[in-house]
Order: C-alpha cells, then sequence, then structure tokens
C-alpha cells in the first residue's frame, strides 16, 4: 500500500491542515525524503531528544504523531508513538529521573497507537510526577496525550483541545474515468459492507459509525484523565475546537499558566526536598507539603467533587481552595491531640509526611510510648517523688536504707556506682 492510501485510509485525532499536508505530501509518489523537507520547508534528522535537567525528563512531543517512525518522522517536527512509548518507559524506570515533562507542540496523529501511549502516561502518574507543558499547540491525538499528565502547564498563547476522530476518502473515480483506468473489484458475498465508498449511504453510514466510536474512547479517556464526567469533555471541552490559554483553563483543559524553564525549575525544587518551617515548632525543617490539582482529585475526592459537579474554572478554584485548607486543618489537628503531649517527633512525622487521617494518628500516637526525657528531669522527678528528710549532723542512720540516699542509688550517683 503506497503512503497516499495509507494515509487516506486510516482514523485520525488531527487538525485537518495538518492531515492535508500530510496526504499532499504523501500523494506525490516516489517522493524521496530530501524532496519531502524541501516541500514542508523543513530540514532533514528528527529532532526527537530526551533532555537530563538535575533529575527532570524532558521529551518532545512535537509534529505529526505516527505509531511508527516512516517518511514522515524522517523530517523535523513529527514523532512516532514507538520512539515515545520507548524513551518515555526508560524515563519511568530510571532512578534518577524523579519527574518527566512532555513539552508538547503538536497538531494530532494517528489513533492507532495514541490510546496505548496515553495509558502508558496515565499509569506511570503513580510512579512519579508526569506533567504536560503545552507551549504551542496540544490537539486532538497530542490533548490526549497531555490529559493523561498529572498536570497540564500551558503558555498563555497555548492552543488546547480539538477533542475528537476523523476519516477521509479521496474519489479518484472522476480523475480515472478522464485516465481511461477502470477499476473492477470483486467482493465476498458475505462480506457484503467490506470496501463500501463513503459516496453511497450505506459507506457513509459505515465510515461515520468508526469514527464515532474511536472518537467515544477519546472522551471517555479525558474524563477518566482529567476527572470530570464524559458530558463535561463534550460540552465544556471545545466541542471539537481549540480553546487558547486562560479559555482553556477556564474550561478545564489545563491547570495553570507557566513557562517550561519555571516548570522545570519548580520539579527540581520538589524532587530536591524543599521544606517550609512548621509554625508549631521553634523552626525545625519538615518536608514540602504540596498542593495541587492532581492531589485533590486523589486525596480529597469529596472536594473533587465540586469541581465534577460545576465543570468550569469557579468550582475548579473552589475544590483547589477547600483542598488546601482541608490540608492545614489535618495538619493542626494532629499536632493539637492530648496523644502528641510527649509526642512531638512521631506527632510531626504523621502531620507532615504522610497523609494518615485524625483517627488513624490518634492511634498511632496513643500506642506509641512518650519520648524520654533527659537525666536531669528524671532526677527531679525522682527528688520530688520522696519526703525531704530532717538534715542534721551526720550519723550511722545515713545508710542506702534512707530513702533518698535509696533513690540516689537506683539513679547511679552515688560514690562508687
Amino acid at each position: 500500500m503506497s503512503a497516499f492510501w495509507k494515509a487516506a485510509d486510516a482514523v485520525w485525532a488531527i487538525r485537518e491542515d495538518a492531515l492535508q499536508t500530510i496526504l499532499d505530501v504523501a500523494r506525490r509518489d516516489n517522493l524521496n525524503p530530501e524532496a519531502v523537507a524541501k516541500k514542508l520547508g523543513r530540514p532533514l534528522n528528527n529532532t526527537f531528544t530526551v533532555t537530563m535537567r538535575d533529575g527532570v525528563a524532558v521529551l518532545p512531543v512535537t509534529g505529526p504523531l505516527f505509531r511508527h517512525a516512516n517518511l514522515f518522522t524522517q523530517v523535523s517536527g513529527a514523532t512516532s508513538y514507538e520512539l515515545l512509548a520507548t524513551e518515555f518507559q526508560r524515563a519511568v524506570e530510571d532512578a534518577q529521573v524523579k519527574a518527566i515533562v512532555l513539552d508538547i507542540d503538536s497538531p494530532g496523529g494517528e489513533v492507532n497507537g495514541n490510546a496505548e501511549f496515553a495509558d502508558q502516561v496515565f499509569a506511570a502518574r503513580s510512579v512519579k510526577p508526569v506533567v504536560a507543558y503545552v507551549s504551542g499547540m496540544a490537539a486532538s491525538a497530542a490533548y490526549w496525550i497531555a490529559s493523561s499528565a498529572s498536570e497540564i502547564v500551558t503558555a498563555e498563547t497555548g492552543e488546547l483541545g480539538s477533542i475528537g476522530t476523523m476519516g477521509t476518502y479521496v474519489d479518484t473515480t472522476e480523475r480515472d474515468q478522464q485516465n481511461g483506468v477502470r477499476k473492477i473489484e470483486v467482493i465476498s458475498s458475505q462480506s457484503p459492507d467490506k470496501n463500501r465508498p463513503p459516496t453511497d449511504k450505506r459507506g457513509h453510514a459505515l465510515l461515520q459509525q468508526r469514527v464515532d466510536d474511536l472518537a467515544a474512547v477519546f472522551v471517555a479517556k479525558v474524563a477518566r484523565n482529567r476527572g470530570v464526567s464524559e458530558d463535561t469533555v463534550l460540552t465544556d471541552f471545545g466541542r471539537g475546537d481549540l480553546l487558547v490559554g486562560q479559555a482553556a483553563i477556564d474550561a478545564g483543559l489545563a491547570d495553570r499558566f507557566g513557562s517550561l524553564e519555571q516548570l522545570i525549575v519548580e520539579l527540581q525544587s520538589r524532587q530536591g526536598g524543599v521544606a517550609m518551617s512548621d509554625p508549631n515548632t521553634t523552626g525545625e525543617q519538615v518536608p514540602d507539603f504540596q498542593i495541587t490539582a492532581a492531589l485533590v482529585r486523589e486525596q480529597y475526592p469529596d472536594v473533587a467533587a465540586v469541581l465534577t459537579q460545576s465543570g468550569h474554572d469557579a468550582g475548579y478554584q473552589e475544590g483547589v481552595t477547600a483542598g488546601e485548607q482541608a490540608a492545614r486543618e489535618r495538619i493542626a489537628a494532629i499536632l493539637r491531640l492530648p496523644e502528641a503531649e510527649g509526642r512531638d517527633g512521631l506527632a510531626k512525622h504523621i502531620a507532615f509526611a504522610t497523609t494518615t487521617e485524625l483517627d488513624g494518628a490518634r492511634a498511632m500516637l496513643a500506642a506509641s510510648p512518650k519520648d524520654a526525657p533527659p537525666t536531669a528531669d528524671r532526677l527531679a522527678a525522682a527528688m520530688a517523688a520522696v519526703d525531704n528528710p530532717d538534715v542534721g549532723a551526720d550519723d550511722e542512720t545515713d545508710t542506702p536504707d534512707n530513702p533518698l540516699l535509696a533513690t540516689a542509688h537506683s539513679l547511679g550517683l552515688t560514690a562508687g556506682q
């Protein structure tokens, strides 16, 4: 099958202008890579490279997306899911990589292979932070991938959405007739719907159903990835159009603005153990408690329900704010527990370094021994527990049988001990 017919027969999740460019190039039979580069105005050699930035792996997701490397991925800007999946998995398994950034600028691509890679990204969220950064465009298949990340950060001019699929059919009947070409097909009688052209009513209905079925999978995955309902995706996520910057954030397609450099520095700080001061201590450093949209969705589902019900930024912001307040209240409540008295170290660990709720924290503290007081405090306590004897001249009664001397003896404070 030629490159053109392979492209024309596929179902795509891509912007129409990008697909038209692919078809225009593929239509030129026997076109070599150099000619393709000239047509697209780009140099040869795929620019896909994974960069490491002090524990943060940055993977570019750029240009049209294809399942396998091919003619188009030889031209700068195109990317294959095959290559992405391989490099992404290496980053997930590498202990030196503490966070992954998908640097996205793509009009989308083939549906074939996209769902598998997006699910791979979604699964990695439970292993380490995976953040999608939209520098230019995250359209169609590219947004499918972006939605699978823990968080989506966009430039103010970022374009996100174009949720849906499309199929193409090129009718060459008139051209073939002019060239004297007559095509005869014999299709098995058991398969009346095989190779139905969309130019007839039945063929068009079959193609429409195939495209709709794939789009339904797309919508369901985005809903799962973003923690919203499928109805919200259908009504608020652009209805197939692209949303820009603030509009994308307002609709719930992205979480916040940022730049790639800022995002990398932020992730480096997180994995490096940035600390904050606990206001209930005398300046002791404790682990940073990061409040993110993903944290609210995963650890505070009741709060996340607020944004699911509204489907708008107002509800989303309310959910994040409520999540932050819930986290602060939980920490303060644990530190104020009566059971925390005398167990300060353990109480701080539970409050700041775990997600244990109040009842669990109370039970853990109650079952744990209190911190041992200093030696001086133990002596003072022991002294206070006995009656002070009359002090007089030394006599033979000052023996270890004296309660005071017996106490000192037991603490190892008498001569010869």
